[in-house]
C-alpha cells in the first residue's frame, strides 16, 4: 500500500516552472498547472455489463420488421417543406383507390420524380392522430422502377382518391367525444 502512494506521489511531482513559458499561458489567460489526484482505486467492472460473445449480425434495412417496400405511382410530386426552419420533403403515392403521404427526413431535389413515374419506395409507416403517412429515411431510398411506363394524367385522375385516417373513436377505443350542435 506504500509503495502506490509512493509511486502515486512521484507521478505527482511539481513540473519545473523553468519549463513553462509563463508569458503565453498569461497570454491565454490560463493561471497555472494544476493537479488532480485520487486516494481510491477502482477494481472490476464499474458498470456491470453482461457482454454477450454471440457475432455482430448485420442486418439490411429492407430485412428490418419495421420497414417495407412499397411500389406506387407519384400523384404529387416531391418538394422541400419547412416548418420552424426544419426542412422534409412531402409528396404524395397512390395504390389503388388509395393516396398515402410521403415524408423524406433527409431530402435532396430529383428532378425524375415527377407525377405520374411509378416508383419503389423503402420506407416505415407512422401514424398519427389525424393522418397516417409514410416516413422515409432517405431520398436515395425512392428508386424509379424501371421498366413500367408512367401513369397518365387521366389515370392518376381517376385513382388515388381516398386518403386513409385514423378516426379518434379507433385512438380511444370506445365512443368519440360529443360536441354540442350549433346553434
Amino acid at each position: 500500500m506504500n509503495d502506490n502512494k509512493k509511486e502515486s506521489s512521484e507521478l505527482l511531482e511539481p513540473v519545473d516552472e523553468r519549463e513553462l513559458d509563463e508569458s503565453r499561458l498569461e497570454d491565454e489567460g490560463v493561471a497555472g498547472p494544476s493537479e488532480i489526484s485520487s486516494d481510491e482505486t477502482i477494481t472490476g467492472d464499474l458498470f456491470d455489463e453482461v457482454v454477450d460473445d454471440a457475432p455482430i449480425e448485420v442486418v439490411r434495412l429492407i430485412n428490418a420488421p419495421n420497414y417495407m417496400k412499397k411500389m406506387s405511382w407519384v400523384k404529387l410530386p416531391f418538394g422541400p417543406v419547412t416548418i420552424c426552419g426544419s426542412t422534409h420533403g412531402s409528396g404524395a403515392i397512390i395504390d389503388g383507390n388509395h393516396r398515402l403521404r410521403v415524408q423524406i427526413a433527409n431530402y435532396m431535389a430529383n428532378p425524375l420524380l415527377v407525377k405520374g413515374v411509378y416508383v419503389r419506395i423503402l420506407c416505415q409507416s407512422s401514424v398519427d392522430p389525424i393522418n397516417s403517412y409514410l416516413m422515409v429515411r432517405n431520398s436515395d431510398d425512392i428508386v424509379i422502377e424501371p421498366g413500367t411506363s408512367a401513369m397518365t394524367e387521366v389515370g392518376l385522375h381517376r385513382s388515388g382518391f381516398i386518403t386513409p385516417t385514423k378516426k379518434s373513436c379507433d385512438d380511444q377505443g370506445g365512443v368519440p367525444k360529443k360536441f354540442a350542435p350549433f346553434a
